[in-house]
This record gives structure tokens, sequence and C-alpha cells, in this order.
């Protein structure tokens, strides 16, 4: 094996070896790429489950003084009723 060839296949291997870095790069890229797409989706779904639970919360104390409402009418009824049975 004289110098040349062994110049030859150093360069080939070079070859090779860039090759691979420009494949490794983009791939490199496209992972950059899904991840920020995956934080920001991350980022939206925590709004949206925020938004969630404080439209959760709200409709909660909504129903709990709905259910208070409803108790008091009926229990006024109950009472006209009564006072109606009694005289």
């Amino acid at each position: 094996m004289d110098e040349q060839d062994m110049i030859q296949q150093a360069r080939e291997k070079l070859k090779e070896i860039d090759a691979r870095a420009r494949s490794n790069t983009h791939r490199l890229d496209a992972l950059e790429e899904w991840k920020s797409e995956a934080e920001r989706k991350h980022d939206e779904y925590g709004q949206r489950i925020t938004k969630t639970e404080s439209d959760v919360t709200h409709l909660t104390k909504s129903m709990s003084a709905l259910t208070k409402a409803l108790w008091g009418i009926a229990s006024a009824i109950l009472v006209a009723c009564i006072t109606f049975f009694i005289r």
C-alpha cells in the first residue's frame, strides 16, 4: 500500500464522516423542531387545563348557590303548607 492509496482512503473516510455528520445534523434539526413544537403544545394544553379548572370552579360555586336557593324555596313552600294546615 503506497502513500497515494492511503491518502485516497483517508479522503473517502472523510467524505463518509462528513456525510454522516450532515445526516445527523438534519436529524438534530428535526428533533429540535419536534421539541419546540412539543413545548408549544405543552404550554397550550397547560393554559387550557388552567382555564378548564377555573371554569369548573365557577360552575361548582354556581351549582352550590343554586342548590341553596332551591332548598330555600322548598323550605318556604313547606313552611307555607304547614302554616296553612295548622290554621
